[in-house]
């Protein structure tokens, strides 16, 4: 039979604020809020009732993750419940974009395939990542490389980390490197191999930056495809690349 989640009824309406009815009993919803690890097993015995009662009413879902949440959503719900645990979770995802938004990375991070779980597919939950697969010796990798720390200054949100490809994953032919992996949500979204999708040898980050506004990972200030333009300045020094980003910036706040 289905779970229902036992509540004041005045509250029923209210689910942000909702008043758990304490009693000697547990409820089915409460033995599944306490299987998830969400709250502790409820202490037995009259001091622990007393204790109980003074306590102010709280709801546990505001302390549960995403990842709780969608365990408790394969439970046998009725629709009231499975709608709250649907509104929490978006409330969830939506504190977790907001707090990505204020995290500052800033540079590359070298990685190794042991951290790939948590620092790709878990840190994309919170802003997209972008993973190079580089051969250190390599031309292609190192010209790559530079324009993604161009790119990782001005887009401090998006984190980017690379890692060397033999390691990442096995037989990865080194004629498919450079390689670009775009994680986000937890799943691979985007990627490309090579640069020519790009401007070959002579990428710099403007051309990587507009390429990623293209495939939807960042949204960017250029008015015009970088190689498009006849006079091309010397992109490849990211102190250049980023000194004028920090100066349009400065330009828009003159308005």
């Amino acid at each position: 039979h289905k779970h229902h989640l036992r509540i004041d009824k005045k509250n029923k309406m209210s689910r942000g604020n909702v008043t758990y009815n304490y009693s000697g009993e547990t409820t089915e919803w409460e033995d599944i809020l306490v299987e998830k690890g969400i709250i502790p097993a409820r202490e037995t015995g009259e001091e622990a009732e007393v204790e109980q009662e003074e306590a102010p009413a709280t709801n546990p879902l505001d302390y549960a993750t995403v990842e709780q949440i969608d365990e408790m959503a394969e439970e046998d719900l009725d629709d009231d419940d499975e709608a709250m645990l649907n509104a929490y979770r978006d409330k969830r995802l939506a504190e977790m974009r907001a707090q990505a938004r204020h995290e500052v990375h800033g540079d590359i991070r070298e990685i190794i395939k042991a951290e790939w779980t948590a620092e790709v597919n878990e840190a994309s939950n919170q802003c997209w990542v972008l993973v190079q697969l580089y051969n250190p010796s390599g031309t292609s990798c190192s010209v790559l490389t530079n324009a993604l720390h161009g790119v990782a200054e001005k887009f401090p949100a998006i984190k980017v980390v690379k890692i060397v490809y033999s390691q990442a994953v096995e037989n990865w032919p080194e004629r498919n490197l450079p390689c670009l992996f775009m994680y986000h949500q937890g799943q691979l979204a985007q990627q490309f191999i090579g640069l020519g999708s790009l401007n070959g040898l002579q990428t710099n980050a403007l051309d990587l930056e507009w390429h990623l506004a293209s495939l939807g990972v960042l949204e960017t200030d250029l008015e015009m495809d970088p190689r498009l333009e006849v006079d091309r300045p010397h992109m490849n020094l990211r102190r250049n690349y980023v000194r004028r980003a920090r100066d349009s910036d400065e330009e828009d706040d003159d308005y």
